[in-house]
């Protein structure tokens, strides 16, 4: 049994990225289901592991010292992930010793989390949660979301026109963090926020043509048509439970507590 616990949902683009880590390292684990449909992530079992409530959890059994190590967060668990295996699959970090490539790279991690996973995660919830329910998007801010991708995928495009990928020379953490919000997007429908952008085009092209990122971002396709064809079924628009249990599908972005992942 692999030492590597990872806690998640497939729905979940930031369980997409620790997988995509994974992946590029060759690293075996042990996926932990954890069901947004369910809430299992606010569970009392759940918030011993990460008191926030969200997924993805590590658990390696192996940490520092031999002794077990639990972490939460996407990118805090790719960076351990990255250190740890460092001599093995894909480089995904630059040397630590090179202090101007460790700063872009701090760098493109932090304009990444600021700049496009937040309007990005909303806009697919707006268009994948609420459209498939049936419920009134509100346009206001979702061309508010349009308008400010469209911004800021033109800064990446430019950085793009200096170097083959966003933080450097070669494909790293940053790549694989921008991967599930481009996903999204596009799975939504909302790719025009990246039109005309040929430098961002070609780096796109390079990276979801990885195989590691053509597998990890089918299980998640796979997860968002089964998300589509339960929602369908709950709300009478599929052929549904002729019992008439459950008329309405409780999603996991539908309470005050959005976009639980």
């Amino acid at each position: 049994m692999a030492s590597l616990k990872v806690y998640g949902d497939h729905l979940s683009p930031y369980l997409t990225i620790v997988k995509l880590v994974l992946a590029e390292k060759g690293i075996d684990f042990q996926l932990v289901p954890i069901s947004l449909f369910k809430a299992e992530q606010k569970t009392p079992e759940f918030l011993k592991l990460n008191p926030w409530g969200k997924v993805p959890v590590m658990e390696d059994e192996d940490g520092p010292n031999g002794k077990p190590l639990v972490l939460a967060e996407s990118r805090a668990i790719s960076i351990y992930l990255a250190k740890k295996y460092w001599d093995t699959g894909t480089p995904l970090m630059p040397d630590p010793s090179d202090p101007a490539a460790t700063g872009r790279f701090n760098e493109a991690m932090l304009a990444e989390a600021l700049y496009i996973d937040t309007p990005a995660i909303e806009v697919a919830v707006e268009k994948l949660i609420k459209l498939s329910r049936g419920l009134a998007l509100n346009e206001v801010a979702l061309n508010a979301l349009r308008a400010t991708l469209k911004t800021n995928f033109a800064v990446v495009d430019r950085i793009l026109a200096t170097r083959p990928y966003i933080a450097g020379d070669e494909y790293g953490l940053v790549d694989i963090f921008y991967t599930p919000s481009i996903h999204l997007l596009e799975r939504s429908g909302e790719k025009d926020v990246m039109e005309g952008l040929e430098h961002l085009a070609s780096w796109w092209a390079k990276v979801k043509s990885r195989k590691q990122t053509a597998h990890v971002t089918a299980e998640a396709h796979a997860a968002f048509d089964e998300l589509m064809a339960m929602t369908k079924t709950a709300n009478g628009t599929g052929e549904g439970d002729k019992t008439g249990a459950s008329s309405k599908l409780q999603l996991p972005c539908e309470s005050e507590d959005v976009c639980n992942y």
